[in-house]
């Protein structure tokens, strides 16, 4: 497991084989956030527990995206202050406490998606797209901080590149789209997708959504989707790929900018 990341103080950083072993704490997946499953799917990320073994209250990182498990009473508002900068999903009952331990923590609500069928969607003549492998780590590398966001929980290009999760659009040998999972559950990996700015309004989105999705498919787990209520595009491109609306949720957002979307 990454040994870079917040440090948390008293609470207790697990090791990848100790996470392994507290799996039973993650609850059913749905759509959406899966941050602790993520890790134990890729191996990015950090965990810490309030005590070990038989924590009550877990943490879990990747990318500066946080989800916490358990029981909040387990954690203190001094063992958070300033530990924790990103983007946080949690039950109800960790709010008080989060507020108290980030007084600039602000809700940011999210609609979430899931994928019942594909649609059959015309191709795009002129457009490749296709896996992205090893060899494309050095187009991976030039995407703009606009796009590059996607694949931060895969481990970067290089990483991202070797896995052969993500699928692209290439025009005149530039990286104009590309689609990939941002968390990957047991069952469910929910997906990102971006556009370089010069290349956007031609359908590269969707199509790299679509041919991700198929893939996801074959690999016989279900895809998710979770978007900004006022992200009208990334709705758009959801629905012309077959997404259906799961329900409205809300993620809280401490030192950080909400992207604007």
């Amino acid at each position: 497991m990454n040994s870079d990341g917040p440090f948390i103080y008293k609470m207790i950083e697990l090791s990848f084989s100790e996470l392994a072993g507290l799996v039973y704490w993650f609850p059913p997946e749905r759509p959406g956030y899966l941050v602790g499953p993520h890790i134990q799917n890729t191996g990015f990320g950090q965990a810490w527990a309030d005590r070990f073994p038989n924590p009550r209250a877990l943490l879990a990182e990747v990318a500066g995206n946080y989800q916490l498990y358990g029981d909040a009473a387990a954690i203190t508002p001094d063992e958070l202050t300033s530990r924790l900068r990103g983007f946080i999903d949690c039950p109800q009952e960790f709010e008080p406490l989060l507020r108290a331990a980030c007084p600039d923590l602000v809700s940011w609500k999210r609609i979430v998606y899931r994928l019942e069928d594909l649609p059959t969607l015309s191709t795009l003549p002129g457009v490749e797209i296709r896996r992205l492998v090893d060899e494309d780590a050095s187009i991976l590398a030039s995407l703009s901080p606009d796009s590059a966001w996607v694949i931060k929980t895969l481990g970067g290009p290089n990483k991202a590149a070797r896995s052969g999760l993500a699928w692209g659009a290439i025009i005149n040998g530039v990286l104009a789209s590309i689609a990939c999972p941002f968390f990957i559950g047991f069952h469910y990996e929910d997906i990102s997708v971006a556009t370089e700015v010069p290349y956007r309004g031609r359908g590269l989105s969707t199509a790299c959504a679509y041919a991700l999705c198929e893939d996801v498919l074959r690999r016989g787990k279900r895809v998710s989707w979770n978007t900004s209520p006022d992200n009208r595009a990334s709705i758009r491109v959801a629905e012309k790929v077959g997404f259906r609306f799961t329900r409205f949720d809300r993620l809280l957002v401490t030192d950080v900018e909400i992207p604007k979307e």
